[in-house]
């Protein structure tokens, strides 16, 4: 094959998992030329709010994803799918019979494919970095797959150093445990929110699309898991994952010290 043509209908944070499927497909096949296909308006469920409601990816948030997407040299066009034809339906993963709370997703796209894998403690995201945050902790929350053992609120004591990143519903409800820490970044699309994110100190925070942006640059970064779906596995670099508030606490200030 020459070309190929893909399709995903989100979420954000799952087409940045099936990227490395991606990479391993175009390198095995000799592939010169990919066209990455955007569905839109895919209904969902997800386990808390979401700025999407109920919605995989809209027109917004394709229109901020277009252009990190076509940042990686892996990928020559990214267009929104009008039925046109593809090669490959990375949606195959929702029908594969997988438990979704389990295993590690860009994992999952492995294993709809014969022959295809990759060294996920590599990047396979590469982006210049912003550097404009590079003596700040990046820390996000969102409502969703949080633990219910760990709060933030001990990071009061570092708030001079802490610039919370998301948006604004989720900064207000992380002002609640942190009220010290008023610095507050909101990117205005998700090039951008990569950058400054290769660019920081380290990031902290729980699953969601920053900390797959994190995990996919492999810089600096605490996940605070959950016993919900527990399926982001941090691999390569310095990455550290905490269940429960002492070891939240500990490998934060461990990467602050560092």
């Amino acid at each position: 094959m020459k070309t190929l043509t893909v399709k995903h209908s989100g979420g954000a944070g799952d087409i940045i998992y099936s990227l490395p499927t991606l990479m391993s497909l175009r390198e095995t096949h000799g592939i010169g030329h990919v066209t990455f296909c955007l569905q839109l308006d895919q209904p969902t469920q997800y386990s808390g709010w979401h700025p999407l409601g109920n919605l995989l990816l809209d027109a917004d948030f394709a229109t901020k994803l277009r252009p990190l997407l076509l940042a990686q040299p892996y990928i020559d066009e990214v267009v929104i799918y009008s039925g046109q034809p593809i090669d490959v339906n990375f949606d195959m993963f929702r029908t594969a019979g997988l438990n979704f709370a389990s295993y590690s997703i860009p994992r999952w796209y492995f294993l709809l494919f014969t022959g295809i894998n990759r060294d996920l403690s590599l990047p396979w995201i590469v982006v210049e970095p912003d550097t404009r945050f590079r003596d700040f902790v990046l820390v996000g929350r969102n409502p969703r797959l949080q633990s219910p053992w760990i709060r933030y609120d001990f990071m009061n004591e570092f708030a001079e150093r802490i610039v919370f990143v998301g948006v604004p519903r989720e900064f207000e409800e992380f002002r609640a445990q942190c009220p010290a820490i008023t610095r507050f970044f909101e990117a205005g699309e998700f090039l951008e929110l990569a950058r400054v994110l290769a660019g920081c100190r380290f990031y902290a925070g729980n699953q969601g699309l920053l900390y797959t942006l994190a995990e996919a640059m492999k810089i600096p970064r605490l996940l605070e898991t959950n016993v919900q779906a527990a399926n982001n596995i941090p691999q390569g670099g310095p990455c550290y994952d905490a269940l429960y508030q002492r070891g939240f606490e500990h490998w934060f200030r461990a990467l602050m010290s560092s």
